[in-house]
């Protein structure tokens, strides 16, 4: 019977994930390039650091859109406590990840 269970949940699981729309995969993109930016501010790496990085991402036009929207990250993050306690700064870093992928998602919707 569990054998059973878990060949249907499988099942299912691979089904749905053919039918994911394209913006929950770059969302998710955008999400984790966030969380890691979090990442660094909950570290105390410097803003202005964070920004050179985020900034050398140019060449192309879409090059430029995406480090246009990784410096918007930035600074989102950073305007962002950076907290104390390891356990608050853990916190803090799914849930700037989750509120970027919110908003990426809120967004597209709206085009949708």
């Amino acid at each position: 019977m569990k054998k059973l269970l878990f060949t249907v949940m499988l099942s299912m699981s691979a089904q749905a994930k053919q039918q994911v729309p394209d913006w929950v995969d770059i969302c998710g993109q955008f999400a984790s390039l966030g969380e890691g930016i979090m990442y660094a501010r909950q570290s105390g790496r410097a803003m202005q650091e964070m920004i050179e990085i985020v900034s050398k991402t140019g060449g192309s036009k879409s090059d430029n859109d995406l480090s246009s929207d990784l410096i918007k990250i930035t600074i989102a993050a950073y305007e962002k406590p950076r907290h104390d306690s390891e356990e608050a700064q853990q916190r803090s870093i799914p849930e700037f990840k989750n509120k970027l992928f919110l908003d990426c998602a809120k967004q597209i919707s709206k085009d949708i």
